[in-house]
């Protein structure tokens, strides 16, 4: 995790072993990262996801990522919204 954002908008998103879909939607989200602070939860992936989550959070700044394990949506959308808090 990065730290506490600065924008004003958040994205919060969660994963699950979805690593082309989640690739494809965040390349386009980072784009336009100097407007909002994404908080992506991955909630325990077994594929290539978090490989590229990990990867991806390093080209910007605004850009925070938690990893858990074995965390349903509910739960990993509940981190993600205490966290842009």
């Amino acid at each position: 995790m990065n730290g506490i954002g600065t924008n004003v908008i958040a994205v919060l998103i969660t994963c699950y072993n979805r690593h082309e879909l989640t690739s494809n939607i965040l390349s386009k989200f980072l784009l336009f990262s100097d407007y909002f602070d994404l908080y992506i939860v991955d909630g325990g992936s077994t594929d290539k996801t978090r490989e590229i989550l990990i990867s991806m959070s390093k080209s910007a700044e605004n850009f925070h990522l938690i990893l858990e394990q074995e965390s349903y949506w509910a739960e990993s959308m509940r981190l993600a919204w205490v966290t842009a808090l």
